[in-house]
């Protein structure tokens, strides 16, 4: 369970620190890109504004009005223009700005661009801008390659920091979950030794009492007090098995006796002392058991668990019901379905039905001598053996069961 338990704050907790890291990551990220965007475009609009050409330094926006631009910004940008007249002929090309392109290029991107029908975009490592002026189309491609470049470093960089410093995280949360789960850790094996200890030095009273009851028996005759007696006893009895056992289970190293055996025999052998109990209260078993169910695991567990499901499917289905119970082989895995009609089942209930001392309905749990653990050591005894149980209500007044060992 500590072992469980240590996972689950791992996992929450670097998936918390990698989700802020994420967001974090990206609103930079992003807040870059639409820097490196508008840069971009005021660039291109200054450049439409004069015609295809940077206006004097003293004519550049000044630093610190909203289209501020450094006054280096003329020297080191890179673009060219073209400009189409009415009917589409070439009237004038401008490459004087950039020397990865000629003259033909230049025409040739303009002529994409054109096509596009669009007034901004981009082609490849350029973007465009396209005017109407009085002597036809003008279009002025910006060469940002050198910010996209700068944009995809930092985007790299970002990620490989975070990469490593998630990693970093991730080796410091694992060595200090061991200290933070310590006194959780410790007040466990203390309720794991109490209950262990408490249900050993109950064995021993109720065994007298028990003795001393049969005693009375003898010399005085069995009457109703003494039968009451005894039937608590059987019920105190059970209830220490059951935490002995829960207690075995919840070791994290729990050593299984494991062999071969046949499944099918256990689950016929467990119903039959469960069809007089299942009469009396007039209720019907029906079991369907194919005969060739083999099983490795440990037989002496496995059999407690089909004990506990097939005796709390007895004794919470409705009077004159029918209680089905079925096993089949799906592979390398056996299923066993317990199924039962039942009054009033919450669907919100059902996933609480395997915690410990838990109790749909108090007031039936008590009367029947439920003290809700018995679905909790069956939870152990699958877990142990690597399977899964889980508990489904097909129509809200059946209860089903299913085990996959």
């Amino acid at each position: 369970m500590i072992k469980k338990l240590r996972k689950k704050f791992i996992f929450i907790t670097v998936s918390s620190i990698t989700i802020v890291l994420l967001l974090i990551m990206a609103v930079i990220n992003f807040a870059n890109y639409q820097r490196m965007e508008q840069k971009s475009d005021q660039i291109l609009e200054l450049l439409v504004r004069n015609e295809g050409r940077f206006p004097p330094p003293e004519a550049m926006p000044l630093k610190g009005r909203p289209q501020q631009l450094p006054p280096e910004t003329a020297y080191e940008t890179r673009y060219f223009s073209a400009l189409f007249g009415q009917n589409s002929e070439l009237i004038l090309i401008n490459t004087g700005s950039v020397a990865a392109i000629t003259d033909e290029e230049a025409v040739d991107y303009a002529v994409r661009a054109g096509e596009r029908e669009q007034t901004k975009g981009k082609d490849g490592a350029y973007k465009y801008l396209a005017t109407d002026t009085a002597a036809g189309t003008l279009y002025i491609f910006l060469d940002y390659s050198r910010d996209l470049a700068s944009f995809q470093s930092f985007l790299t960089n970002s990620l490989i920091v975070s990469a490593v410093g998630l990693s970093a995280i991730f080796a410091l949360v694992v060595l200090f979950s061991r200290i933070a789960l310590k006194p959780a850790e410790e007040s466990y094996e203390k309720q794991k030794r109490f209950i262990t200890d408490a249900s050993h030095e109950l064995k021993t009273p109720l065994t007298i009492i028990e003795a001393n009851t049969e005693v009375l028996e003898i010399s005085s005759g069995e009457n109703e007090w003494t039968q009451s007696i005894k039937k608590q006893v059987r019920r105190l009895s059970d209830l220490t098995a059951q935490l002995i056992t829960l207690s075995r289970f919840d070791e994290e190293n729990t050593q299984l006796c494991k062999e071969e055996f046949s499944l099918s025999e256990a689950v016929a052998e467990s119903l039959d002392s469960f069809y007089p109990v299942a009469e009396k209260e007039r209720k019907t078993i029906s079991a369907d058991l194919p005969d060739d169910i083999i099983y490795i695991g440990d037989e002496t567990a496995i059999r407690q668990l089909i004990t506990i499901l097939i005796e709390n499917a007895v004794k919470y289905a409705t009077i004159g019901s029918d209680i089905k119970i079925s096993l089949s082989g799906k592979g390398r895995r056996a299923e066993l379905r317990f199924e039962n009609q039942t009054e009033h089942l919450d669907s919100n209930k059902l996933k609480h039905l395997f915690d410990r001392f838990y109790r749909a309905d108090l007031a039936r749990s008590s009367a029947d001598g439920g003290y809700g653990i018995g679905l909790s050591v069956a939870k152990a005894i699958v877990t142990a053996h690597k399977g899964k149980i889980r508990a489904e209500s097909p129509n809200g007044n059946s209860l089903l069961i299913i085990t996959e060992l």
